[in-house]
């Protein structure tokens, strides 16, 4: 057909739409992110030092464009919404401005060409299954 498709490797898109291999890349590579797990007793442990508080988010590991995404602000509603299905993680509420980035690389030169940088404030009121005045659902991943 005469077309180029650009684009990151398969490997690349695989790492990115796992939420918690992305976070475990991150940490390994030295850059700093909200904390996750995958496993129920990790984070309690974390919970019981202190190294970790509520809120805190529950999401699926798979996915984007911040699909299913609950604030959780007690044990109890955690350990409900753990209960929902397998592959969710539990993610450290950083309290803050969300700032998002573009970054456009030359495909030839590999230099970046411009980067677009925008505040994120999407976030709005999920239907809670119970009464949860802290449960949220974010467009932001």
């Amino acid at each position: 057909m005469g077309t180029t498709v650009i684009g990151s490797s398969y490997d690349l898109c695989e790492l990115a739409l796992d939420k918690f291999e992305m976070f475990k890349w991150l940490s390994s590579h030295g850059y700093r992110c909200a904390r996750s797990w995958m496993d129920r007793g990790e984070f309690h442990r974390a919970l019981e030092c202190g190294e970790v508080g509520f809120p805190v988010f529950v999401k699926p590991a798979r996915g984007s464009a911040s699909l299913a995404i609950s604030k959780v602000s007690d044990a109890n509603y955690l350990d409900l919404m753990l209960a929902q299905g397998d592959g969710l993680m539990i993610q450290e509420f950083l309290d803050g401005q969300e700032i998002g980035a573009d970054v456009y690389v030359d495909i030839v030169s590999g230099k970046v060409v411009s980067i677009f940088t925008k505040k994120s404030s999407r976030c709005v009121p999920a239907r809670p299954t119970r009464p949860s005045p802290s449960r949220t659902l974010c467009s932001s991943s």
